[in-house]
């Protein structure tokens, strides 16, 4: 299957996407990691890509991760190719009323914006979104790392204990781009899952991507059980996710994002070497019926 404008998106999203003033979260700035996420989003039916041509030529690129189940779609986007701030915000608020029409007004759609990007603030505005809060991305160099990593309490997950993730998962973070049962649908040579268990009992869990293109890992989600908090459990398992990621000699950075009231989490990332690379604001539009 051919994808039409393939290479004029990859380079669209990678040109703006390397600005803060037009950056956007979960959008890689490097073209490879860029076209593989665009290909596998192709390839899924629920999702869309929608772009905007003029005399040939692609001048805007949004791509939608779209969750049915849950009736909600992330933007990724939207990626203008003009300056002139009156007319980046009239493509983009065209592109954005059009994906409203033609998928209609149940959705809830997510916007993850860089806090330096004020053009898609305005647009955000003007679209009546509402601000779901501030958010780090932290970032982890392999040469930063400031724990020693032993963390052999903390293993892989077997079958047996996927339920007991899923149900704890879904408890924890209800409503989040991944639900439990996602996750675990999720787990190949890229995406590993990692356990704290005592007793039988699962006590946290953290669940990791290889991001091989994009020359990084990603923690995408760490949690311990509120009776088990306090007893050097998440360093452990931190532990263990920065120690497997960071055994793929192409692997130079591992990233995350956090709440910035999370005060207590931003502790535990800084004291192994984490540092803040970027801020965001998370938006959503929810039109009422």
């Amino acid at each position: 299957m051919r994808i039409v404008y393939l290479d004029e998106s990859v380079a669209l999203m990678a040109k703006y996407n390397k600005e803060k003033r037009y950056k956007i979260g979960y959008c890689s700035l490097k073209p490879n990691s860029i076209r593989k996420d665009l290909i596998e989003s192709f390839e899924d039916e629920e999702n869309k890509t929608i772009g905007m041509i003029e005399q040939g030529k692609l001048i805007g690129i949004i791509d939608l991760q779209v969750d049915l189940e849950k009736q909600v779609i992330e933007m990724i986007g939207p990626f203008i190719d003009r300056e002139e701030e009156n007319e980046w915000l009239s493509i983009a608020n065209e592109m954005c009323q059009f994906i409203f029409e033609a998928l209609g007004f149940t959705y809830k759609y997510l916007f993850f914006i860089h806090q330096e990007n004020q053009i898609n603030k305005k647009l955000l505005k003007n679209l009546g979104a509402t601000s779901r809060g501030h958010e780090y991305v932290l970032e982890l160099k392999k040469e930063n790392v400031k724990v020693q990593l032993l963390s052999k309490r903390i293993v892989e997950a077997s079958q047996n204990v996927y339920e007991e993730v899923r149900t704890f998962h879904d408890t924890i973070w209800p409503g989040v781009y991944y639900s439990g049962k996602q996750i675990i649908e999720k787990l190949t040579h890229s995406h590993q899952l990692f356990i704290a268990k005592n007793n039988q009992e699962l006590e946290g869990y953290v669940f990791v991507q290889k991001q091989l293109e994009a020359e990084s890992g990603y923690i995408h989600f760490l949690a311990v059980k509120e009776r088990y908090r306090k007893q050097g459990i998440g360093k452990a398992l931190l532990t263990k996710a920065i120690e497997y990621l960071f055994e793929e000699s192409q692997i130079k950075k591992i990233s995350l994002c956090v709440e910035v009231l999370n005060e207590t989490a931003i502790q535990l990332y800084f004291d192994v070497g984490f540092e803040v690379e970027n801020a965001y604001t998370a938006y959503q539009i929810q039109h009422k019926e």
